[in-house]
């Protein structure tokens, strides 16, 4: 019998560096993220944990909601896509090769 998701309280195992400490995390909204200085920029690496780069994927606060969308549902990672057709474009990168058909609803 699954768990009353509801009224669960999270307590991922990851936690999205911040600055501060909180009870609730604290909302980063970025269009730009600011590196010390190039070197910290051109050495980053998006298979880092917790590769800060922009908007919907790379701020504290999309970090913390992955992680707990994972939690629930019992997974050990969760990818947000900024948009549906982000969403499932990125499903498709996965399974279809170059040559394939898709046959999509009008």
């Amino acid at each position: 019998m699954k768990n009353n998701t509801q009224t669960e309280l999270l307590h991922a195992e990851r936690k999205a560096p911040q600055y501060i400490s909180t009870v609730q995390p604290p909302l980063f909204r970025a269009s730009t993220i600011i590196f010390q200085n190039t070197d910290a920029l051109f050495n980053r690496h998006w298979s880092d944990p917790y590769d800060y780069s922009y908007g919907t994927h790379g701020t504290p606060t999309t970090f913390t909601l992955s992680d707990q969308i994972a939690q629930i549902e019992g997974g050990k990672y969760c990818l947000l896509a900024p948009s549906g057709l982000s969403a499932i474009n990125l499903v498709n990168s996965c399974f279809l090769s170059h040559g394939d058909e898709v046959w999509v609803a009008d």
